[in-house]
C-alpha cells in the first residue's frame, strides 16, 4: 500500500499507535484529538503547565496534555470559544494549518496551484505544503480542503514532513 513505509516509520518513531493491538485503521477519519496528539509526540511530548480553556477537553482525558500545549502554542484553535470538539474529524485544511503552525509558519515559496484551494484561513498552510512537496492533491489540481484527513494520510503527510525538515 502507498502509506506503508510511512505508517511503519511514525510507529517505530513513536508518533503514531494503531488503533488496536493489531489494527491500524489506514482509511479510518483522524480527529482533532488525535490531530493534536501526533503533533505532540513530533514534538516530543514537553511538558505542558495548566489544562486547555477548552470546555469540552476533561482533564483526564489521554488528549488533554497534547490539546494543552497545542493550544498554548497556537497550533490549535477550538471550533468555537470555548469548544475543541476532540473526537471530530479532522479535514485535510485543518491538520495541513496545524502542521504549518507546528512547523513555525515558514514562508511560502509560490501560489497553490489547487483550484480548490480558496479559503483565507487555510490558503498559506496548503501552499506551504504544496511547494515543499509535503502534500499532494487528491487529483492533480484539487485538494480537497474540507474533505477528511484519513490516519493514512496523516502518516503520510507527518513522514514527508520529517524527511522535508531533516533535509533543511
Amino acid at each position: 500500500d502507498w502509506f506503508y513505509s510511512d505508517v511503519v516509520a511514525m510507529y517505530k518513531q513513536g508518533i503514531i499507535n494503531g488503533m488496536t493491538a493489531t489494527t491500524f485503521e489506514p482509511q479510518g477519519n483522524l480527529t482533532r484529538a488525535q490531530a493534536a496528539m501526533l503533533l505532540y509526540r513530533l514534538a516530543g511530548e514537553p511538558e505542558t503547565e495548566g489544562t486547555s480553556s477548552f470546555t469540552d477537553v476533561p482533564k483526564e482525558a489521554w488528549y488533554a496534555e497534547a490539546i494543552a500545549w497545542a493550544q498554548k502554542n497556537e497550533i490549535v484553535n477550538g471550533m468555537t470559544a470555548t469548544t475543541f470538539e476532540p473526537e471530530s474529524k479532522v479535514t485535510r485544511a485543518q491538520f495541513v494549518v496545524m502542521l504549518y503552525r507546528f512547523a513555525g509558519k515558514p514562508e511560502n515559496m509560490a501560489a497553490t496551484t489547487f483550484t480548490d484551494v480558496t479559503e483565507e484561513w487555510y490558503i498559506d498552510a496548503v501552499s506551504w505544503a504544496e511547494t515543499s512537496m509535503i502534500v499532494n492533491g487528491m487529483t492533480a489540481t484539487t485538494f480537497e480542503p474540507n474533505g477528511h484527513c484519513t490516519r493514512a494520510q496523516a502518516a503520510k503527510i507527518l513522514c514527508v514532513y520529517l524527511k522535508t525538515a531533516e533535509q533543511g
